[in-house]
């Protein structure tokens, strides 16, 4: 083949691309950054140190110790001659490794006197492990590196023992005290301090593990602009429940009184629980219930059908904290029916209104079934009990509006007729039943978990 210079200037300029493409290529290559990476020596050492008997303990018959540095168990021996007697010590568990730790297990296991044959603990002793300033000690509890807790060990003779209880002879328990911990992963807590002060996904995280990490009662305040003004103003929550009893796992039985619940200590909002009754639809008076009301919608961001209301991002729920939404999960909602219908209601919501039953216990001689067909279907809220909230002595149930006391709505259909719900009056009393088109009070619960 003949070429012409034209055609070599073509073959010498496509080789001359070609190389300067390699050599681009190259230099591309060479542009990889290469390096040294220094990985520090990783250690692992959790450890107790610094074990302080409280003043006024009895005299151990063998004292807490620890054998060396990196020992998390200790063996200590008590004898106690009467009621009231105790045995107490505190002991800081420091991490000085380069890992973080978070608890995986605790335990102060008694034994025989040869502190070989374990036993369980007798009757008349109480033991506890908690963190020196009382809060419990739960799984996954973050130890930081180069940090440390304090821990507070106590065992005491009970002043209110059974005398069936009572040992006949003198006898020495041996414990063994535990704290197991692991590496840090993404389930661990910060330890509780108090319900004000931690933030919403430290509250979740403990209660997951224990939900009496926080005690019945203990309030946080939050800023919610309810009035859609600009302004926010500060609404109280306080802990109204936080344990899951056995009946909580019962077929049907209503969720909003199970687990860590978190009630409004306030009326935070004046507003109609629904429509008078007109007899031609669920969604009007007490004929749809709980589920198919202007209240449930505007609590939950939903639609109200009846009169095509749209609460999505306006409602309750959205004008929540978003740290706060984050932590609330969907519950599981019984209510009951008005008087033309047979079933009461199941719905599953992040919002809700207390009924009846999670308020008042009942005394003998009063049937609120009368009223609230789901009474049955729920339990009294743990914050109630504890404060003696009954049917005949009801004056811690009321809630102030404005600084005022006021009525609030209940989630409970009144089952006497179809055009009305039960109702908290501003004195505490259980208000069978008042026009569900009124506007009162609204006071939300829901849970975290």
């Amino acid at each position: 083949m003949i070429r012409t210079k034209r055609d070599k200037k073509h073959i010498y300029l496509l080789v001359l691309l070609l190389l300067l493409g390699i050599g681009f290529a190259l230099l591309t290559a060479t542009l990889k950054i290469n390096g040294t990476v220094n990985v520090s020596k990783a250690s692992w050492n959790v450890h107790f140190e610094n074990v302080q008997v409280t003043q006024g303990s009895v005299t151990a018959t063998t004292v807490p110790t620890s054998d060396d540095t990196t020992t998390t168990e200790m063996t200590y021996a008590v004898s106690f001659t009467q009621p009231g007697d105790y045995y107490e010590f505190t002991t800081d568990i420091a991490n000085d490794g380069t890992i973080n730790a978070m608890v995986d297990l605790v335990t102060n296991k008694t034994y025989q006197a040869d502190g070989e044959t374990e036993k369980q603990l007798p009757a008349y002793l109480k033991s506890t492990v908690t963190y020196n300033d009382g809060t419990p000690i739960n799984k996954n509890h973050l130890l930081a590196k180069q940090t440390s807790e304090k821990i507070k060990v106590r065992v005491e003779f009970k002043t209110d023992v059974n005398p069936g209880d009572l040992p006949s002879s003198a006898e020495t328990t041996v414990f063994k005290f535990v704290v197991k911990y692991k590496q840090a992963d993404e389930n661990a807590c910060q330890r509780p301090t108090t319900f004000q002060a931690d933030s919403w996904d430290t509250i979740q995280c403990n209660v997951r593990n224990n939900p009496l990490s926080y005690p019945l009662g203990a309030e946080k305040t939050i800023e919610m602009d309810i009035d859609g003004d600009n302004t926010n103003e500060t609404y109280t929550l306080r802990v109204a429940n936080n344990t899951t009893p056995a009946e909580c796992s019962t077929q049907g039985f209503s969720q909003t009184a199970c687990g860590f619940v978190v009630e409004f200590k306030e009326i935070i909002d004046m507003h109609r629980m629904n429509l008078y009754y007109d007899g031609t639809t669920n969604g009007d008076g007490a004929h749809g219930g709980w589920e198919y009301s202007d209240m449930r919608a505007y609590l939950n961001d939903g639609i109200y059908a009846k009169e095509n209301v749209d609460y999505s991002n306006n409602g309750i729920y959205s004008k929540l904290p978003s740290e706060l939404q984050n932590v609330i999960i969907t519950t599981t909602v019984v209510s009951s029916h008005g008087y033309s219908q047979s079933d009461n209601f199941t719905t599953t919501d992040k919002l809700y209104l207390l009924s009846p039953a999670e308020i008042w216990e009942q005394v003998p001689g009063y049937d609120e079934t009368r009223t609230d067909t789901a009474w049955n279907l729920s339990r009294q809220l743990d914050y109630y009990h504890s404060i003696g909230v009954t049917t005949s002595s009801y004056s811690n149930a009321k809630k102030n509006y404005k600084g005022y006391a006021n009525y609030y709505w209940l989630r409970a259909a009144y089952s006497g007729n179809d055009d009305r719900f039960n109702m908290v009056s501003s004195t505490g009393y259980n208000y069978q039943g008042y026009y569900s088109a009124s506007r009162y009070g609204v006071s939300p619960a829901f849970r975290i978990g």
